[in-house]
């Protein structure tokens, strides 16, 4: 089954807070969201990374010029020195491999450093870079919700829940405040007073259900949701939504959402296309990656693990970055995602007016 809807919702109890002795049962630490700007060698690139308080790190970043995503992430050698990067797409195309870049840092990157200094290495390529910081429009921080119950009667003996939500402070901007925390994840009401109360950039509510409760769903042995951020403009967020839960099998959706920066609207295709403009770009797509999608008919083994051309719709799930849209369908459950790049020079005709005016394209 295919999840064509991008918004996940959780519900928060109100009697959460009830079981608190004041905000006792409510931790408070460090968590960061940094932009830079800056070259590898002489190449400009730009870097998103989030820095949460178990000391990991994710994040993205991509060179100007061309605008598609490399996914980042912490090595397994030395956390504070070391990042790993490679292209977002999980498919070769043409000459285009998926391999692992080297981001090597001369100093602790969880220092609040504003500038970034050290070597980029890929394929024996070495490339010194140089990143400065740059301020971001929202005050980004980070809520955290864990729980476990024991059920000695259910199938499910033991359940837990696991939630992480980026939302940009009330300050910053109170109609993203609200789309990230009521729209995009339901978050109850007393739960978002106290999410908004706090000054704090992190805060984690644990809760432990005890034995013979009925407060939780019997629903499965674990729940996880969280979202990410991918690529902040002026004008455009995007973001990831990931959710998994395993009962009597595993059910896991990844999907990605661009937003309005200003109003919280979300792009589809819908509003980013002139209306009989879609089925063009679509035919484009579809054209664009005919070696890499699951062929149809007597050719059906060839790329059997890709999705179909015709999996790829105006319901599609399409998300935004530097250089143009990315295009996200799987052929089955479990199976890897497949994101099929257009450029924005490629669509530039096809484009709506008012979505070229918002992104500053002419």
């Amino acid at each position: 089954m295919k999840i064509k809807s991008v918004i996940l919702s959780i519900v928060l109890s109100s009697t959460l807070i009830a079981q608190f002795e004041g905000l006792s049962g409510i931790s408070q630490l460090t968590f960061n969201v940094v932009k830079f700007k800056g070259k590898i060698d002489n190449s400009a690139i730009t870097i998103l990374l989030t820095i949460y308080p178990d000391s990991n790190i994710s994040g993205y970043y991509y060179y100007d010029k061309i605008g598609r995503l490399f996914v980042i992430k912490n090595s397994n050698k030395n956390k504070s020195l070391i990042l790993e990067a490679e292209q977002f797409e999980l498919f070769d195309l043409g000459n285009e491999s998926r391999n692992t870049e080297i981001f090597e840092f001369s100093s602790n990157i969880f220092e609040n450093n504003d500038t970034l200094v050290g070597n980029w290495i890929n394929k024996g390529r070495i490339h010194s870079f140089n990143l400065t910081k740059e301020n971001l429009k929202f005050d980004w921080r980070l809520f955290r919700y864990r729980s476990i119950g024991y059920f000695k009667n259910s199938y499910f003996s033991s359940q837990t829940k696991y939630i992480s939500i980026f939302y940009p402070s009330v300050s910053s901007s109170q109609k993203l405040n609200t789309f990230f925390l009521t729209d995009n994840y339901l978050v109850d009401e007393n739960i978002l007073e106290l999410i908004n109360s706090s000054e704090s950039k992190y805060l984690l509510v644990e809760q432990n259900f005890g034995e013979n409760t009925n407060e939780l769903d019997d629903c499965c042995w674990s729940d996880y949701r969280s979202s990410e951020l991918v690529y902040i403009s002026d004008s455009v967020l995007t973001y990831s939504n990931d959710a998994s839960a395993y009962s009597h099998n595993m059910q896991y959706y990844t999907d990605f959402i661009s937003i309005n920066a200003s109003n919280g609207m979300v792009y589809t295709a819908k509003n980013i296309f002139m209306s009989d403009m879609i089925d063009t770009v679509l035919t484009l797509l579809r054209n664009k990656y005919k070696n890499v999608l699951q062929q149809e008919g007597i050719n059906s083994k060839n790329n059997s693990d890709a999705p179909l051309p015709s999996d790829y719709t105006d319901e599609s799930n399409i998300f935004l970055s530097k250089g143009g849209i990315y295009f996200r369908e799987r052929e089955y459950k479990l199976a890897n995602y497949y994101d099929l790049f257009l450029s924005f020079d490629e669509i530039s005709n096809y484009l709506s007016t008012s979505f070229k005016k918002t992104i500053g394209l002419r």
